[in-house]
């Protein structure tokens, strides 16, 4: 499962009837810091490492103090390759060993300086892991350190990208990018991973992404928007060609969109079961065509698709996803394991609004 935060960010009220949650609903949430963590050193205290960061072109360090188990490290665009002012900030799991489960989500948190606000202008991940089932990157409210050990699949997100084998670089197009420094002088990032280990392998991780930035700020600010469902899937047993379709009404977008959002990309997810997916826009009652397509769908050939769709408040959205459950005896329902499924349309789009999601996420 991709678990996502829902509906508003900060200062937005939710749409009745939209099934949306507030980014804010963390009261019922995981703070990610609970029992049951490994403690290696002895301490009491979560494992952690320090982040040591480069910024600009100019080799400076700056201690940003500890970051999880994750490691934090940035470098300058000369030493990259990229334009001069692009720096790379390596999110990485830092050595971490998970424990030996079928299914575990861990989070990571990553902390960088923030001496002005920046631009996330592209995702690169760097994973080599077959443990690592997908990546939910997100931006904390404040600062915070998380044990990965801890439980995290219900971690309020305001997120930035998502990985899932065969997504590849994502680069925004030059008119965009995502906000941070916003926030005071560091910014901190959560990674959220789920493993999937049906073999029960011990192993070690070192994988993680590459996140391209800019001090040069872009003239659109980029937010994502997710819609669909995943607790209310339902799927019979025996049928090589079961739909389930995911609404967002009409009177919903009305409400959580304040201004048209323009979509840029687009990552349709499901699990294994999944062969076709689509996400088709209604307006007043006539179709305006999809916003992206993914048939045949392949669980290990994701991808973020380029798009150029405009949503406007009062679209009605609908994600379409078939599945194949003709092998099964048995029903399949929607959630966070690998053996479940949903039906999840992730948009990257301009300009940005606080509403995040809709959907029974």
């Amino acid at each position: 499962m991709l678990a996502v935060g829902c509906g508003k960010d900060d200062g937005g009220s939710d749409a009745a009837g939209s099934n949306a949650q507030t980014g804010d609903d963390a009261d019922d949430a995981s703070d990610g810091t609970g029992s049951g963590g490994s403690d290696p050193d002895g301490t009491g205290n979560p494992p952690s490492t320090t982040a040591d960061t480069t910024g600009g072109t100019d080799g400076t360090s700056v201690d940003t103090g500890e970051s999880g188990t994750g490691t934090a490290d940035s470098e300058g665009g000369s030493e990259t390759g990229l334009p001069d002012d692009v720096e790379v900030w390596e999110l990485r799991a830092g050595g971490y060993q998970p424990p030996v489960m079928e299914t575990k989500y861990s989070c990571f948190s990553f902390t960088f300086p923030t001496d002005q606000l920046h631009h996330i202008v592209g995702f690169v991940p760097q994973v080599s892991s077959p443990m690592v089932h997908h990546y939910v990157l997100s931006i904390a409210d404040s600062n915070v350190e998380l044990d990965p050990d801890a439980n995290c699949v219900d971690w309020p997100m305001h997120i930035l990208w998502v990985w899932a084998p065969g997504v590849t670089e994502t680069m925004l197009p030059p008119e965009a990018g995502f906000l941070v420094g916003d926030q005071g002088p560091e910014v901190t990032f959560i990674l959220q991973v789920h493993y999937n280990n049906p073999l029960l392998t011990a192993f070690e991780d070192n994988d993680g992404l590459d996140i391209h930035v800019t001090r040069e700020l872009r003239p659109e600010r980029a937010g994502v928007f997710t819609q669909g469902d995943i607790l209310s899937i339902y799927i019979p047993p025996g049928e090589p060609d079961h739909e389930y379709v995911a609404t967002c009404a009409s009177d919903v977008t009305a409400q959580l969109l304040p201004e048209p959002i323009h979509v840029f990309s687009s990552l349709l997810h499901a699990h294994a079961l999944a062969t076709s997916m689509w996400t088709e826009v209604e307006r007043d009652g006539a179709s305006m065509g999809e916003i992206s397509r993914d048939d045949p769908f392949s669980f290990n050939t994701q991808q973020f698709q380029d798009a150029d769709f405009t949503i406007e408040p009062g679209d009605r959205l609908q994600t379409h996803c078939t599945y194949d459950s003709s092998a099964l005896d048995t029903p399949t329902q929607g959630g966070e394991d690998s053996n479940e499924e949903m039906c999840l349309n992730f948009m990257m789009y301009y300009p940005w609004v606080p509403s995040e999601s809709c959907g029974v996420l």
